[in-house]
């Protein structure tokens, strides 16, 4: 396969790890890939070489968020001059947010595009107020992706939710790509894991009810802060790597208090997040149902704790959660309930025969379907596929 593949991305590529494995993947396969990205500040190289790519960044001031969104229009126009000055057969346009410039550069220059939905767009729109004005975007957006699902060559997902949404839309050639994770079972013995523990003040055997992603209210970290600092759980350790969204580290440590069992840190790049994996004993996967977003998505630390072979506490009304009850890959329980909480807590630092078949169980769930081996090969037949329609 030796398809010249531009992909383009609204972020600095710093680096995504969904694009990057996708990018790498159809690399290693033969494709000259070129990753065409947002450096929104300034401070990334503008050109940078990784073993099976190479990036280009678009330096353009914005920031994030509703405040960039007369910015993202100047940046389209600027993405799309770009997109028709680069030489390549297939246009490979990750979100919605680069998919209307990918789209008619495409079009215009006749090449085969592809859209890879990481999220529903919409459903992202909507979640960030209730006002009048981000209600009629979000429907904006719906339509506008819409019309181009039915015209875009090939349509990429996320999750099955997604794919069953565009292909009810007129999509024409579908498949998910899950964001899974290289199986990996963590060694206790491995120096950057003993580092770790002793950085945390974690002995071997220590039970570590880890909770890693965004410092975000519609994930119940209160809650959990509250149970850990209860005398029945003081011998178990909370510990908690993010990155500040709707809570800050310093709101976090005082509400934690002294409770020493309690680790409230900063968070790391995906290259330095295993050995957290490693000394976990169970994985934070709780996500607010009202989200529709929530509800349908399937979170990186789903994949990282079937990766690793550790249950997961989830919750109730969220499509992972079938999941973890059909193959027994952990608990699940109300959102936002302090009981049902500390219930599964102390179920799985009591019961070690439960802990171990739950361990089990999500162990297989990664090695069965849910590892990147797996999905990687599926996204090189797909891409061979789309290349034989760009030959003919």
């Amino acid at each position: 396969m030796n398809a010249r593949v531009l992909m383009l991305l609204s972020n600095p590529f710093n680096p995504d790890e969904r694009v990057m494995r996708e990018a790498t993947a159809l690399g290693k396969a033969g494709c000259e890939v070129t990753i065409l990205a947002w450096d929104r500040e300034g401070r990334f190289p503008q050109d940078e070489v990784f073993p099976h790519f190479r990036v280009e960044r678009l330096r353009y001031r914005s920031p994030y968020g509703t405040a960039a969104m007369g910015k993202l229009v100047v940046f389209n126009l600027k993405l799309f001059w770009r997109i028709f000055r680069h030489p390549s057969e297939i246009i490979h346009c990750h979100d919605f947010d680069t998919l209307l410039p990918g789209y008619f550069a495409g079009r215009l220059s006749g090449r085969k595009v592809v859209y890879d939905a990481h999220e529903y767009y919409g459903g992202m729109v909507r979640g960030i107020s209730q006002s009048g004005f981000i209600t009629r975007l979000s429907r904006l957006v719906d339509g506008v992706e819409a019309f181009l699902v039915r015209h875009v060559d090939a349509v990429i997902t996320v999750v099955p939710w997604l794919l069953e949404r565009y292909e009810s839309l007129g999509a024409r050639r579908t498949i998910t790509i899950y964001n899974a994770k290289d199986l990996k079972q963590p060694s206790q013995d491995a120096p950057e894991v003993k580092a770790l523990r002793t950085k945390l003040g974690l002995k071997a055997g220590d039970f570590v009810y880890l909770y890693a992603g965004l410092y975000d209210q519609r994930r119940a970290l209160d809650l959990q802060i509250a149970a850990f600092k209860k005398p029945k759980f003081r011998s178990l350790n909370l510990v908690t790597v993010g990155f500040e969204r709707d809570l800050t580290i310093k709101e976090l440590k005082a509400k934690a208090g002294a409770s020493p069992n309690i680790k409230i840190l900063p968070g790391v790049p995906v290259t330095q997040f295993w050995p957290y994996l490693a000394v976990a004993s169970a994985v934070d996967v709780i996500h607010n149902p009202s989200d529709p977003n929530f509800v349908i998505s399937m979170p990186n630390k789903f994949f990282e704790a079937v990766a690793a072979g550790r249950p997961m506490i989830t919750t109730e009304g969220l499509f992972i959660a079938d999941l973890v009850k059909k193959h027994r890959a952990g608990l699940v329980i109300p959102f936002n309930d302090q009981a049902a909480f500390e219930k599964a807590l102390d179920e799985l630092s009591t019961d070690h025969e439960l802990y171990h078949k739950l361990a089990n169980g999500a162990q297989q769930l990664g090695e069965r379907e849910y590892n990147w081996a797996t999905n990687e090969e599926r996204l090189v037949k797909f891409y061979r596929d789309l290349q034989k329609k760009v030959a003919k």
